[in-house]
């Protein structure tokens, strides 16, 4: 079994009035492929987690893309626009793959309104990329996200009960 690694986090603030750039991702962390596990092999961090975890497990882990950068304003539209087509390449060079382990911030917020709940965006693309439900969806706790994100998390030690979310 492969279990895909993908993690997307920003800590948007709406008010700032500096926006946030591809270059501050790429200064920050933007990795792919095999790049994301040099990089979190042996730490303490949530994707580490994910991929010892699976390991333990007997379980492959395939790391595919993780991008991250310090708190900003809201995220460009050309940034969200080449972070979700360098997910989606990353995706597609990892080949087949049985579920996933997704970790989204719940803040990320980008320019117009297809971005404006980022997470919940490449969350629906995703599921809808793979035609399957996601394995587990782990955020930092944060709250900004609409109900896209919600739909994906908050299932286990909820912030919220989950039952408030619904209906």
């Amino acid at each position: 079994m492969r279990v895909g690694i993908l993690s997307l986090v920003h800590e948007s603030n709406t008010f700032a009035v500096t926006p946030t750039t591809i270059d501050l991702f790429q200064r920050d962390g933007l990795f792919t492929g095999e790049a994301v596990r040099e990089e979190f092999a042996g730490g303490l961090h949530q994707i580490t987690g994910f991929m010892d975890g699976l390991d333990e497990t007997g379980i492959e882990a395939v790391p595919v893309f993780y991008a991250s950068t310090s708190p900003s304003g809201t995220i460009t539209r050309s940034t969200c626009d080449e972070l979700i087509e360098r997910m989606f390449a990353a995706l597609d060079e990892a080949g087949p793959l049985d579920g996933f382990l997704v970790s989204p911030h719940g803040a990320n917020a980008g320019e117009g309104d297809d971005y404006r709940d980022l997470d919940g965006f490449w969350l629906t693309k995703l599921r809808d990329h793979v035609c399957t439900k996601l394995i587990r969806v782990n955020t930092s706790g944060a709250t900004a996200a609409d109900r896209r994100t919600f739909d994906y998390t908050y299932r286990r030690r909820p912030m919220y009960p989950f039952e408030e979310l619904e209906g």
